[in-house]
């Protein structure tokens, strides 16, 4: 099971299950994970791959030997399977809160005048 949640951090996970190609014992499931930050694009990029994706609901009623995901937000728990979470980018487990995100943007804006 592979839970996608942004475009990049599917490209990371299908980079990481390419180890896989050729291996004709496993299966593999995509799922997005519902709330996803960002997932504009996700299911357009999963197409174009020509990769079969099942819904959250049907990937939350089955049991999995393994799953991955290249983030942790979002419902992860309710998968049922070993969760392995991968790295995608330098932010990547970076806790801000949205005040927190705020403040950063004013602080880098440059005075005008």
């Amino acid at each position: 099971m592979a839970i996608t949640h942004t475009v990049t951090s599917t490209t990371r996970l299908l980079d990481v299950l390419a180890t896989f190609d050729g291996d004709h014992r496993l299966q593999l499931f995509l799922t997005t994970a519902p709330g996803a930050t960002a997932p504009d694009g996700v299911d357009e990029f999963l197409a174009d791959l020509q990769v079969k994706a099942i819904s959250w609901k049907e990937a939350t009623g089955r049991e999995f030997d393994l799953a991955l995901a290249a983030a942790s937000s979002g419902p992860l728990h309710e998968i049922n399977a070993p969760l392995i979470t991968l790295p995608h980018g330098a932010g990547y487990n970076k806790y801000l809160k949205a005040e927190s995100r705020k403040q950063k943007a004013e602080s880098r804006k440059r005075p005008t005048g």
